[in-house]
């Protein structure tokens, strides 16, 4: 078991052990929450890891303005869409559309009571 500390709200803080390289990366929640450096929010800091691709889901359409500007909207690797996550159906669309092999959930705004209750569709 890792023991485990978050100190900020910097994605190298949050997520040190959640392993994206050459995953397709559904970042849930992708908002800068309160960090500056573009390094530091998620959908950024998980393309430096290596992740192959990252579809960042924000309920905010300020936020995905922000990654929009960063990465354009005809990018391979990056894919940016604002939308609340309302029920775990929703989620396994991502999954499906994007084939999506790591999944990073993180709201202050939303109950995702029923995403944890996904089940493979195969």
């Amino acid at each position: 078991m890792i023991n485990h500390s978050i100190i900020s709200e910097r994605s190298q803080d949050h997520w040190p052990y959640f392993e994206v390289k050459d995953k397709n990366v559904l970042d849930l929640g992708c908002g800068r929450h309160q960090t500056y450096q573009k390094e530091d929010h998620s959908p950024c800091y998980f393309l430096d890891q290596g992740a192959s691709k990252v579809v960042a889901i924000d309920a905010s359409q300020a936020e995905v303005d922000y990654y929009l500007g960063l990465y354009g909207t005809d990018n391979p690797i990056f894919y940016v869409e604002r939308n609340e996550i309302h029920n775990s159906q929703q989620v396994l669309d991502y999954i499906k559309k994007y084939d999506i092999t790591a999944i990073k959930l993180n709201s202050h705004s939303c109950n995702f009571f029923n995403v944890f209750s996904l089940r493979s569709a195969q």
